[in-house]
């Protein structure tokens, strides 16, 4: 048990210097600034689903924009609510505004990246801004993404945005996906393009170059993926094309679920889809949250109490400290909750638990849904 806990500990120091170094990466930066007169034109693209509650916001925003040349384009996928109402009026208020009906959703296709792939082809810019609905973009956004995928060479530019959780269990779970990404996939691999099998993409802000995507097939490229940033970062990586991410904080903020039940449904949709629906991943992933995020806590309550301060309770107690030094330095830098960073192997258990659900859903049920739609994966 000894030398275990000792492996676990010197896996976990190998977690905080990929999470030290994902910090350095990602510093501020200065990015050159670009005369007006030379800035690209930008189409900005909205697929937007139900979304009554954040459309007007997200809209507002980009006509905030400390940018010359864009055009915003949202597309009404047959929403249910007040989104198509809520348009109208922006069209009002913005006539620049473009709104486009979305068309019926074919066979073997989900319904975002069938928005994208409308929204796409839409599009006059030549740099295309996919963002979500339910995000507000600061006057910088669109300058910022622009100047730093030119400075980049970037075919592809992902930010990590702000995100604004309310509820416990948005508090919870969705600051689980920064300590995931953080801790495990070192981001100095993301920029070079012979490592193939590191990439990550958020859909939140998704900036690419027209013709870099068009060199991908588009979104049709990934009409059957149920997460398509994702997939679009791994298609970007494959063809050899420069992909970068960077901390989008002052760019962009999102709150993309409101209570237990989005949070739930939201993430059941997504998680086996992105482990690629794969049995041996989801096993070996649970099992290594389970080890490395929550069993320390355990352990080191459980040898405090039993052995004192022995040596082997100091050793879970550095494995404890490790999570939560990775934890709240991530609350520091993105802003996030510090009492979810506190409920760290409760959150990370809730994941577990996501996770098992959404392998339910696809081996013994009808499939995910969102938003109306229901999915049959295999």
């Amino acid at each position: 048990m000894f030398y275990f806990q000792i492996s676990v500990l010197i896996f976990l120091f190998i977690f905080l210097i990929i999470f030290l170094w994902n910090l350095y990466i990602t510093r501020k930066k200065i990015i050159p600034e670009i005369d007006s007169s030379k800035l690209p034109f930008v189409s900005v693209l909205i697929p937007a689903r139900n979304e009554e509650d954040n459309i007007e916001i997200c809209v507002n925003s980009l006509y905030n924009q400390e940018y010359p040349h864009y055009e915003v384009i949202v597309l009404n996928d047959h929403s249910t609510d007040r989104t198509g109402e809520i348009l109208s009026e922006l069209k009002n208020k913005y006539s620049a505004l473009k709104i486009i009906d979305g068309a019926e959703l074919p066979a073997g296709w989900i319904g975002k990246s069938f928005a994208c792939h409308q929204l796409e082809k839409a599009a006059s810019g030549e740099w295309l801004l996919f963002t979500d609905a339910d995000t507000f973009h600061h006057s910088n956004s669109i300058r910022t993404g622009i100047e730093s995928a030119i400075t980049n060479n970037s075919d592809l530019l992902s930010v990590v945005p702000y995100q604004i959780t309310k509820t416990l269990s948005e508090k919870l779970v969705i600051p689980i996906l920064h300590f995931i990404t953080f801790s495990l996939l070192p981001f100095y691999f993301l920029e070079k393009k012979s490592t193939k099998q590191f990439s990550i993409a958020i859909g939140q802000y998704m900036l690419f170059k027209k013709t870099s995507l068009e060199k991908i097939g588009g979104y049709e490229s990934v009409k059957n993926e149920m997460v398509e940033d994702l997939s679009m970062g791994k298609l970007i990586k494959k063809n050899d094309l420069q992909l970068i991410l960077i901390n989008g904080i002052e760019m962009v903020r999102c709150r993309m679920y409101r209570n237990f039940e989005q949070v739930w449904e939201g993430f059941s949709k997504n998680i086996f889809a992105g482990l690629g629906f794969s049995i041996i991943g989801m096993t070996f992933t649970i099992t290594l949250y389970l080890i490395f995020f929550i069993m320390p806590f355990y352990w080191a309550v459980y040898f405090l109490v039993s052995q004192g301060f022995s040596s082997i309770a100091l050793i879970c107690l550095s494995q404890a400290a490790i999570n939560y030094f990775i934890r709240f330095g991530l609350s520091f830098k993105y802003k996030l909750s510090f009492i979810s960073s506190m409920l760290h192997p409760f959150g990370v258990l809730t994941v577990i638990l996501i996770t098992l659900n959404s392998w339910r859903l696809i081996a013994f049920s009808s499939g995910p849904s969102w938003k109306g739609r229901s999915y049959k994966l295999k």
